[in-house]
C-alpha cells in the first residue's frame, strides 16, 4: 500500500520516547495510547493486552505492551498487509486500513451502536437467567467489576459505600436506577437509548434528544425541487 499510514506501535513508542523527555501524569498517557490502539484492542485475542494498558502503574509497562502489539502485527506489515482480514468485531466500523495502521475514528452508525447494545443486552440478559436463583457475585461490598478494576489499579482509594438500597433500572438491566430520571426511572445508559429510539427529553439526565432535534429541523434549509 503505497503512501499508507504508519504503524501505531510506531507512534505510540515515539509517544512514549517523548513522555519519558517530558514526564507527564500516567493516566494521560493511558488516555492518549488507548486511542492510538482503539482498533486493535477491540479485537478480542488483545484482551490481555488492553488489561495491561487498563491497569499498568508504570510507563514501562505500557511500552511492553506497545511491543507486544509490535510483535503480533509486524509479520502483516512485512507481507504488505496482504495476508490479513478483520476479525467479526472490526466488521461494524469499515476500516479503510488494516487496524494495525493509524488512521481517523469513524463513529459507527446510530443503527448500528443500537444493534450492538440490543446484542450486549441481550447476552447479559441470557447469562442473568442461567445463575441458580440463590447464586450471588461475592464481591466486596458489592461493587461493580468497573470499580473493582478500579481499587486494583489503585487499591489506596476508599471504596464507595454500596447502592443496594437503590432501585433497580426499569430496563431489566442490572444497573441502579437514576434518582432524578424523568422516563423510567431508568439508568443513564438505558434512558440515553430510550431518548434516542423514542425521540424524548430527560431534565435529570440531562439528555436532551428531542429539543436538539426540534431545533435542528427548525434551522434546517428546505430544498426545493424545481423542474
Amino acid at each position: 500500500m503505497e503512501g499508507i499510514n504508519p504503524p501505531v506501535w510506531q507512534m505510540a513508542l515515539e509517544y512514549l520516547d517523548w513522555v519519558d523527555q517530558y514526564p507527564c501524569p500516567l493516566s494521560y498517557a493511558r488516555g492518549h495510547l488507548f486511542k492510538l490502539f482503539y482498533h486493535v484492542l477491540q479485537i478480542k485475542t488483545n484482551s490481555d493486552i488492553r488489561e495491561m494498558f487498563a491497569k499498568g502503574q508504570t510507563f514501562e509497562e505500557f511500552r511492553r505492551a506497545s511491543e507486544m502489539i509490535k510483535e503480533i502485527y509486524l509479520p502483516y506489515c512485512e507481507k504488505d498487509h496482504e495476508s490479513w482480514q478483520n476479525p467479526e468485531e472490526l466488521e461494524i466500523f469499515n476500516l479503510k486500513y488494516p487496524p494495525y495502521i493509524c488512521q481517523p475514528y469513524v463513529r459507527p452508525s446510530p443503527e448500528e451502536h443500537l444493534k450492538k447494545m440490543e446484542t450486549i443486552n441481550d447476552k447479559q440478559k441470557e447469562e442473568r437467567s442461567k445463575r441458580p436463583i440463590n447464586e450471588t457475585i461475592e464481591t466486596p461490598g458489592g461493587l461493580s467489576k468497573r470499580k473493582m478494576k478500579k481499587l486494583e489499579r489503585n487499591p489506596r482509594i476508599k471504596a464507595p459505600r454500596p447502592r443496594d438500597s437503590l432501585a433497580l433500572c426499569l430496563a431489566d438491566c442490572p444497573n441502579p436506577a437514576g434518582l432524578k430520571c424523568t422516563l423510567g426511572p431508568f439508568c443513564r445508559q438505558c434512558c440515553r437509548t430510550k431518548c434516542f429510539t423514542e425521540e424524548l427529553d430527560c431534565d435529570g439526565h440531562k439528555i436532551w434528544v428531542k429539543t436538539k432535534r426540534d431545533t435542528a429541523r427548525k434551522f434546517a434549509p428546505t430544498v426545493s425541487v424545481t423542474d
